[in-house]
């Protein structure tokens, strides 16, 4: 398995002089454990050093893979443990994305509950409370499903071969499991939005998250992006011209941003991997 990145030598020397934080010696540890490059580079970085011997018996161990060592984990039981940190596997997600999915549908079906809209205006005929929140739901999602704010663990398994990108797109693709289909089913019942109109925006601020996230912490993208959805919804509605966002699908606007988005991600995977730092005491 390739590694997205290697131990630099100082690190690997602090590491042997026990002159790292624990957290970067975790971390150190968890990549150690994948990466046959870092490990020979932790003996030479170790030579001369009281380490030297230890270092050696270390990898030694490891390379012979002695039956001492323990059996490697199940695909399973590792795809459920890379999940618990996502949002879409809780079940206090699921309650509240519950919750606000059955309000805006309530507010869609009720005539009483037309917001921003009059009688003859674009809101108070097409307009949705599911197609407005949505996305607002996957963005929230993303938010939640990665980083030091949410995983107390984030420096482990972001160090992992599992951890980085590959970690948060699986917890991204759970969050859109769970949201996708019920505004889907939600926006057929109330015969508001067709299902183009919810997918489209939804994957577009899904992709411009992830890709904004790899500049900037991925809660600070996901509130500049949410922002930026609210205002081309609400600013219009408020002027009383119709919102181009939720009245159209806008396939010309939103298939560029995801790929152009997707690209962003792949070309900066590289800044969702923990990488650890010399720290001197």
């Amino acid at each position: 398995m390739s590694r997205q990145w290697h131990v630099p030598e100082p690190t690997l020397v602090a590491y042997a002089v026990e002159d790292l934080s624990d957290v970067d010696s975790w971390s150190v540890e968890a990549h150690l454990v994948a990466c046959a490059d870092c490990r020979a580079a932790l003996t030479r970085a170790s030579a001369g050093t009281p380490a030297s011997a230890t270092v050696d018996l270390v990898r030694e161990r490891i390379e012979l893979d002695l039956p001492a060592r323990r059996a490697p984990m199940g695909w399973t039981r590792q795809f459920f443990l890379v999940l618990r940190g996502a949002p879409g596997a809780r079940s206090s997600w699921l309650l509240a994305l519950g919750l606000v999915l059955v309000a805006a549908s309530l507010l869609d079906a009720s005539p009483l509950s037309k917001g921003f809209g009059e009688p003859g205006t674009w809101w108070f005929a097409h307009g949705s409370y599911v197609v407005l929140v949505a996305p607002l739901l996957q963005i929230a999602g993303v938010a939640l499903s990665y980083g030091p704010w949410i995983d107390p663990c984030h420096e482990m398994t972001g160090s992992t071969p599992l951890g980085g990108l590959r970690l948060l797109l699986i917890r991204t693709l759970l969050v859109l499991v769970t949201v996708v289909p019920a505004t889907l089913v939600i926006g057929l019942f109330t015969e508001r939005g067709t299902p183009v109109l919810t997918l489209l925006p939804g994957l577009g601020l899904t992709s411009l998250t992830l890709a904004l996230g790899s500049v900037v912490q991925l809660r600070h993208a996901a509130l500049v992006v949410g922002g930026g959805w609210l205002t081309a919804c609400v600013v219009p509605l408020l002027v009383k011209t119709v919102p181009q966002v939720l009245a159209s699908p806008l396939p010309v606007v939103w298939v560029p941003v995801i790929i152009l988005s997707s690209a962003t991600v792949l070309l900066r995977r590289r800044s969702f991997t923990y990488a650890p730092q010399l720290v001197r005491s």
